[in-house]
């Protein structure tokens, strides 16, 4: 859960805060090499985040008796816009 408040945390500094505060960015080297330090460590976290969503939906489908060859047919389906 930690995990989630920090990206979260990231997140929202990311929608409204990170433009004010990283004006620097674009005359300093340094404070470029931060922001874009930055960005990349929420872009991992949030990936790993997704990752491990994904571990845990599929455990607790799996749980509730749903197949595995199931849930393979069913991620391999094309998606459909407005379709639930």
């Amino acid at each position: 859960m930690d995990t989630f408040n920090n990206l979260l945390s990231e997140r929202n500094w990311l929608v409204h805060k990170s433009r004010a505060s990283s004006r620097n960015g674009v005359h300093s080297d340094a404070a470029k090499r931060k922001l874009v330090l930055r960005l990349n460590t929420i872009a991992k976290e949030s990936f790993a985040l997704l990752r491990e969503i994904g571990v845990l939906t599929e455990r607790y489908v799996k749980e509730r008796g749903v197949s595995e060859q199931y849930i393979n047919e069913t991620a391999n389906q094309p998606w459909k816009s407005g379709s639930r």
